[in-house]
């Protein structure tokens, strides 16, 4: 019998704590200890991809979520150019955000 493993099951909370070991001394870790709901979390997150020190760290942590936390970029206008270089970044790393992209165009 196979176990069926769902992509998508994260414990956000738990990658939150991992985040925030891979950036303790970052006025961020503060900020994201802070955060207790998921309506909070997610907004912020998605920020914090974009941010250049933090697009690799977020990404790595939250892989399951990265569709999600870049569609949230289109509800933001005021850091498209830091969202293209994620973009571009993450698309690099992370292919399966291509497809989104293309479709977008």
């Amino acid at each position: 019998m196979s176990t069926t493993i769902n992509q998508l099951d994260i414990n956000l909370y738990q990658q939150r704590e991992l985040l925030l070991s891979r950036i303790p001394h970052h006025d961020e870790a503060t900020t994201l200890a802070s955060i207790s709901t998921t309506e909070e979390l997610l907004p912020h997150l998605s920020r914090l991809l974009f941010k250049p020190g933090f697009t690799s760290v977020v990404a790595s942590c939250f892989r399951p979520l990265l569709i999600d936390l870049c569609a949230r970029w289109l509800d933001m206008h005021d850091a498209d150019e830091e969202q293209l270089v994620a973009l571009c970044f993450l698309i690099e790393v992370h292919e399966e955000l291509f497809p989104c992209v293309r479709l977008g165009s």
